[in-house]
């Protein structure tokens, strides 16, 4: 299981916004994609290999 969170960078700083218009972007998306990339970061991976997925409760 992977926890992070999807972030557009503009100057150097995350913008959310930017992230909005990506998102509700629909036919521009994959300019703004190309302009403004997105990126995943992880803050936390977690694994275990004996645990049944379906029957965990998150």
């Amino acid at each position: 299981m992977l926890d992070g969170e999807l972030i557009v960078f503009e100057r150097g700083r995350t913008n959310f916004a930017q992230l909005q218009r990506r998102v509700t972007a629909g036919r521009g998306f994959l300019r703004l994609a190309h302009e403004c990339p997105a990126h995943y970061v992880l803050w936390q991976g977690v694994t275990r290999v004996d645990l049944r997925w379906r029957d965990t409760l998150f």
